[in-house]
């Protein structure tokens, strides 16, 4: 009721509404999505479902449809991350299978049907040419050894599968003289094929190329459009999300300017559409396949979703004129055209990442499908507030989510606890607009800041290459900076700060533990630990990342590792850390967080350790996140004494 004054009640004790079940059965996560004619396609991870990724359909004459039951589910794993997991063809449907990463093939609604049959291929990013029939791909193929696991270093190429005759479900590989291939894209004549490649030790945004050849019948022969090293400017830069207009022309993003920009090759010449004055960078760190950040209209009109000091901007170009769509997104994914409107997977403030259409001309914001199915009333809900301050590199940029409650409040001589949240990659980016996780820790009166650090992607090539050869330092030295940041404005009590992170956002937790005394606890998910042995048994695609990270190479890597990783600096963690592992994890080996919890455990440091037998990096299954929130809950409510 309008006027209803709130009760008093501690930080951080509040009985929230927005409750484990929003995240664990309520709440979906949108993947890659496209677009056929009128239908929009797009995949889900369901947590009621065990982690199922479920493919879904929308269109105006029929609604909603799910296209496939289990225990399909459309799940890539090549380079461990995925995405790309789909395409569309005629009236079909082509997926990876994640229990057996085949491809198969099925009409909406009806029982897929396997197209590929080999135990050591993995395929991805999937692109369906008529002509063929056929599809081209990414493949990954693995050598099984006795155990039936895999070595860490497969073979990747770029591959076509032929869909009919006798040849129909085989593997034609098209190249294979580089470490990786991305974002195969055929041309509306479907003569030509766009791709990305790169090789070790870089990772995609580090340096990749685009690349073209004819497929049309005459010789494959690739050539060089952009990306890579450049000899005239002496250095490297990196290509991404590449889309064919109907004319023949390609466009996509590079950042040789220091952001991504928008450029264009038509017809052999390359020329700059789109210079951001305002920095903006629409390049996206290539993490898993599918991602865009482009989207060209059969009109011509180009539109292009980027980052900009950590606010979304999406622009539009038409006939040499260049606008900004004004509209409540905090981001927008997977753009893509649906007639003349844009189609997404979009965050606002009040919504999490859900499939939205975008109006061009006002920017008004159309719900498709909701990925939450929870009611939420708004003053349940913590509005982002972006924050800029000084670290000893410069600018650092986050988001801080102050507690919120509709009925509670906290007592007026008092401050909130605070979770420092570290975004795993090292170079990821904080979300924009609604996640639930945030918000399940901010209803409960906890203050959340999701940090940027140096490192981060969504600010161009020299924020992002702030952390290279400073891995545990820079980034530790932002997180340090932003929690005395919190205290100095008054925000947040300095006695009850957190930090929290996944993965290298474990490590950086860790690491922030070492370095300063001004966290009470920590919570670490799959984090790494041993940089040195993460070195020799990690997986292909992020094989020669830690050396740019670090500033090693091969010759200093093995001693040098040490002094960076956190199993050399426990003498120096005193404050209790919970840890959170899935079993199956192919990035983070379970023995990495096993060693550091049994070390601190020896030392007389509280810590608690809890392993899950089918998940690996990164949690699914409904269950398991349950399971992960209980138990910071109750080890947060221990360190501070709420018992």
């Amino acid at each position: 009721m309008a006027g209803l004054k709130k009760k008093t009640a501690e930080y951080g004790s509040w009985d929230a509404h927005i409750t484990m079940s929003v995240l664990t059965e309520k709440t979906n996560r949108i993947g890659t999505l496209k677009v056929q004619g009128d239908v929009v396609y797009w995949t889900e991870q369901r947590p009621d479902e065990g982690g199922r990724s479920g493919l879904m359909s929308w269109s105006q004459e029929h609604g909603l449809v799910d296209c496939f039951n289990a225990p399909f589910s459309a799940r890539s794993r090549v380079h461990e991350y995925g995405g790309g997991d789909f395409c569309l063809g005629g009236d079909k449907i082509y997926f990876v299978n994640a229990s057996d990463q085949q491809i198969y093939s099925c009409l909406p609604q009806e029982a897929p049907l396997k197209l590929t049959d080999f135990d050591d291929f993995r395929f991805a990013d999937l692109q369906y040419d008529p002509l063929g029939p056929r599809l081209f791909a990414v493949a990954e193929k693995h050598d099984l050894v006795d155990d039936g696991d895999t070595h860490s270093l497969p073979k990747n190429m770029l591959v076509v599968v032929p869909l009919k005759g006798k040849e129909a479900g085989q593997i034609v590989v098209l190249d294979e003289t580089h470490d990786f291939y991305g974002s195969p894209r055929l041309s509306a004549d479907h003569k030509t094929l766009a791709w990305l490649d790169w090789d070790l030790p870089d990772m995609p945004w580090e340096s990749s190329r685009l690349m073209m050849a004819d497929v049309g019948g005459g010789e494959f022969i690739p050539q060089i459009i952009a990306g890579g090293f450049d000899q005239t400017r002496n250095d490297t830069s990196s290509a991404f999300g590449p889309v064919w207009d109907r004319s023949g022309a390609l466009y996509y993003v590079d950042d040789q300017s220091g952001y991504g920009q928008l450029y264009c090759w038509s017809k052999g010449v390359v020329s700059l559409v789109l210079h951001q004055d305002e920095m903006a960078d629409g390049l996206r760190p290539l993490w898993v396949f599918g991602m865009e950040s482009l989207a060209v209209s059969k009109t011509g009109a180009v539109y292009l979703s980027s980052y900009g000091q950590g606010k979304h901007v999406l622009q539009s170009i038409q006939a040499q004129e260049i606008g900004q769509i004004k509209s409540s997104a905090r981001s927008v994914e997977m753009l893509q055209m649906f007639g003349e409107q844009l189609v997404g997977i979009v965050t606002t403030d009040y919504s999490p990442a859900s499939v939205m259409l975008i109006e061009p001309e006002g920017g008004e914001l159309s719900m498709i499908r909701p990925s939450a199915r929870a009611e939420i009333i708004k003053g349940d809900i913590s509005v982002g507030q972006l924050k800029e301050f000084m670290g000893p590199n410069g600018p650092v940029y986050g988001l801080y989510y102050p507690p919120i409650h509709s009925k509670l409040m906290g007592p007026p001589d008092a401050l909130p606890p605070a979770i420092i949240s570290i975004h795993g990659g090292p170079t990821g980016m904080a979300d924009r607009g609604l996640k639930f996780k945030t918000q399940y820790w901010t209803n409960r009166g906890y203050g959340v800041f999701d940090i940027d650090y140096s490192g981060s992607s969504g600010y161009g090539k020299a924020y992002r290459e702030r952390l290279n050869g400073q891995w545990g330092r820079a980034d530790v030295a932002d997180i340090i900076a932003g929690a005395r940041t919190l205290i100095e404005e008054g925000l947040v009590d300095r006695d009850k700060l957190i930090v929290m992170g996944g993965s290298a956002g474990g490590y950086s937790a860790l690491m922030a533990l070492v370095e300063s005394d001004l966290f009470q606890c920590a919570s670490c998910s799959y984090p790494v630990t041993d940089l040195a042995q993460l070195l020799e048994i990690t997986h292909k695609f992020e094989a020669g990342y830690i050396y740019a990270l670090t500033g090693t190479t091969v010759d200093t890597a093995k001693e040098q590792l040490k002094d960076v990783s956190v199993l050399s600096h426990l003498d120096k963690i005193d404050a209790p850390v919970v840890f959170f592992q899935g079993l199956e994890d192919k990035v983070v080996p379970p023995a990495q967080p096993r060693a550091v919890y049994e070390a601190l455990r020896a030392k007389g440091v509280v810590s608690e350790l809890y392993e899950f037998e089918e998940e690996g990096h990164g949690f699914r299954g409904g269950k398991t996140i349950e399971m992960v929130l209980k138990k910071e809950a109750a080890f947060f409510n221990s360190v501070f004494n709420r018992f």
